[in-house]
């Protein structure tokens, strides 16, 4: 039985960095998911192709947003800040 050929990818899979920034928020975090493997992409000289379906994957990775929740460490820091406000005082 032979095997199946990949699919080819089109001009349309991929996107630029700063397309991709626009959805995951900068160019710097666009190349910290890549570097660790959260984000696919292609080099072609100096330019970085992000394949857009990677870029979708990590956002379905990432929790749904809820309304008034903060993550614990930032609740930590913002106590911690008002503490050391108030003992000034």
């Amino acid at each position: 039985m032979a095997k199946k050929p990949a699919e080819l990818k089109t001009e349309s899979d991929y996107e630029s960095v700063d397309d991709s920034a626009r959805f995951i928020g900068s160019r710097s975090r666009v190349y910290q998911l890549l570097n660790t493997g959260r984000l696919r992409g292609k080099k072609d000289g100096k330019k970085t192709h992000i394949e857009v379906e990677s870029r979708r994957e990590y956002l379905d990775s990432l929790p749904p947003y809820e309304s008034g929740h903060q993550p614990k460490a930032l609740a930590d820091a913002r106590r911690a800040a008002r503490t050391r406000n108030s003992e000034a005082v």
